[in-house]
This record gives structure tokens, sequence and C-alpha cells, in this order.
């Protein structure tokens, strides 16, 4: 697939909402967290709303070319 899950059915990410895979960010209840709430699912839109943004500033003046950000949003 385009992102791996990991072996409970979760996308694996850093604190940014950040996957391996380039271009592609996870937030929400989705993400492999130790909490599920609300709470944590607005912070992670946050969190993973700036990722995106300092993608595409990675895009625009750092020459990477022919990708575009994508974001998964999960709630359980």
């Amino acid at each position: 697939g385009l992102c791996a899950l990991n072996d409970y059915g979760y996308f694996d990410t850093d604190e940014s909402c950040t996957t391996k895979t380039p271009g592609v960010f996870v937030a929400g209840d989705c993400r492999n967290k130790k909490i599920r709430q609300l709470t944590t699912a607005v912070a992670d839109g946050t969190a993973s709303a700036e990722a995106v943004r300092d993608f595409n500033m990675l895009l625009e003046y750092g020459g990477m070319t022919g990708c575009s950000p994508l974001l998964f949003l999960g709630m359980v």
C-alpha cells in the first residue's frame, strides 16, 4: 500500500504526524498512539497541518517536484 500499517492496524508516525512515506501525513485515531480522545485528535490535526505546510514549503522552495502531500484523518 501507499503507507504501511503496524501489527495493530494503525499508522506509525512521528509527533508531527509524518509517516516514513514522503508527503503522507496521518492524524487522529488511525495513528499509533497511547491515548485516543477527541482532544488528542484535534492536536494531531494541528500538528499535521503544520507538517503539510512545511512539506509544501519544501516543495516550493526546496526544488522537490512531482509530489503532493496526502493527509489521512481518522477517528475510531
